[in-house]
């Protein structure tokens, strides 16, 4: 008897057709859909159906019977088990186009646009080794010894690796340095009751143009004192490791780092230098974490600025540390910036001393509350917000105060469709532009940057 619906473990025998938004392949079997992690299009593979969510069936590779001609050898040896790059088994070409796709997908079905500028992509110049920063899972063991890694797919089990190639050369080596002494417990040997038991997670940040480090161990409670011995032996090494430091934190949330932090050597910051400017960038502050292509978009920004004749004032929504409007002061025009975040706001205040910038100034509250007092119709808009889009409460005050030109910066295809839809309505913005980076080659991620100017303009 032929099989015409799938069940649990069943062997089949599929075809990839797509890649869904997380980088699975999404394969037919007799008109059903079964997404398969590992598969790239054009892979003809056998699978076995391993459970259903959402109505929607997921399975695991048992053979890949014809290898797609899209299909790269991936360059991270726990690529089948690691959640992290789902698109290393594919060429970087047909990464691009799969991209796109969900890009123009988002602005077709989602903000329901139906004629749009044609998307300019800027490729990426590093495809490996661009991360500048990490945040890695630890796990105390039975016998006391911890383990290191990424989370395997689609769980919270760690995988144990020794690199990862989308970071840093630096990052891997300090990162190889921390297993090591973990594996043979040169410095945390972890009895039943210890307080380095809590430990959740590393932090490693890396500097590329000052070529500074930043080390923290994330707990759940205070354990500086311990862990001084551990920070000395760093402090010795050849490394430019300018900070060690304890971050702590207590909740029991999705939230991995915490509010305090407690430095055991140097300091809880590095100097990195972006766009020719020098920030300071904080454990908690948000900074891009491939900075030749933030560059980029930004440098993109100042240029539609600086051509842009009506524009009399620059208003930073999600201003952060001034990534975007200190480089932008250089076009003389006055500068407000509103970012929420405490440390964020310090520093950025701390970097405009830096830079000797004196047309910009910074507000701290919440960019729905912060900007009903101060958009006025002849600035210039730069909101960047984070993957969840602008409130609405955002987009009701843009619509009422009718700025003359937006610059939306987003890393999210799906809320960028949806604030697009309602921005757009009414024909009161049309799109000028639209620009995709690849911040993260490798990943399904894409950062689009969409220009706006009122129609009346």
């Amino acid at each position: 008897m032929i099989k015409t619906s799938i069940e649990k473990s069943d062997l089949l025998i599929v075809k990839c057709v797509d890649i869904d938004q997380s980088g699975y392949g999404v394969c037919t079997f007799n008109a059903q859909v079964i997404i398969v992690p590992g598969l790239t299009v054009g892979d003809e593979a056998l699978v076995r159906s391993e459970y259903i969510l959402r109505g929607t069936w997921y399975g695991s590779i048992k053979s890949i019977r014809t290898l797609s001609a899209h299909r790269v050898k991936p360059a991270c040896y726990v690529f089948d088990q690691c959640g992290g790059c789902t698109l290393q088994h594919t060429l970087y070409t047909q990464q691009n186009l799969l991209k796109q796709k969900i890009l123009n997908d988002s602005l077709m079905r989602i903000a329901n646009i139906k004629d749009f500028p044609i998307t300019s992509h800027l490729n990426p110049t590093n495809y490996y080794n661009y991360r500048n920063k990490a945040i890695i899972p630890t796990e105390v063991q039975s016998d006391g010894s911890f383990i290191i890694g990424y989370y395997k797919r689609g769980s919270h089990t760690i995988v144990d690796i020794n690199s990862c190639p989308i970071l840093t050369d630096q990052m891997n080596e300090i990162y190889k340095i921390i297993q090591n002494s973990f594996a043979n417990n040169k410095f945390l040997f972890v009895p039943q009751n210890s307080p380095l038991r809590s430990i959740t997670h590393i932090y490693i940040r890396h500097s590329i143009r000052t070529n500074e480090i930043l080390i923290a161990f994330i707990s759940k409670r205070s354990i500086s004192y311990y862990l001084s011995s551990f920070a000395n032996y760093f402090k010795q090494q050849e490394y430019n490791i300018v900070g060690f430091v304890n971050n702590i934190q207590p909740q029991d949330t999705n939230t991995i780092l915490g509010t305090r932090s407690e430095i055991i050597y140097g300091r809880n910051y590095i100097n990195e230098r972006f766009c020719n400017l020098y920030f300071k960038i904080g454990i908690r502050s948000f900074f891009q974490i491939n900075i030749i292509e933030a560059e980029k978009a930004v440098n993109l920004i100042l240029d539609h600025v600086t051509k842009t004749y009506k524009c009399k004032r620059i208003i930073d929504a999600y201003s952060g540390i001034g990534t975007i409007s200190l480089p932008l002061a250089k076009t003389g025009l006055d500068i407000i910036g509103v970012e929420i975040n405490s440390e964020a706001y310090k520093l950025s205040l701390e970097n405009i001393i830096a830079n000797s910038i004196k047309n910009v100034n910074y507000i701290l509250g919440d960019v729905s509350k912060s900007l009903s007092n101060i958009l006025q119709s002849s600035d210039y808009l730069i909101v960047d917000p984070p993957r969840k889009g602008l409130d609405k409460s955002i987009i009701d005050l843009i619509l009422n105060k009718q700025p003359q030109n937006i610059a939306y910066l987003s890393c999210n295809p799906s809320t960028l469709g949806r604030d697009l839809s309602l921005l757009l309505k009414g024909d009161l913005y049309k799109i000028n532009n639209i620009y995709s980076f690849d911040f993260f080659p490798q990943t399904m991620h894409l950062e689009s940057l969409v220009f706006l100017t009122i129609s009346s303009s």
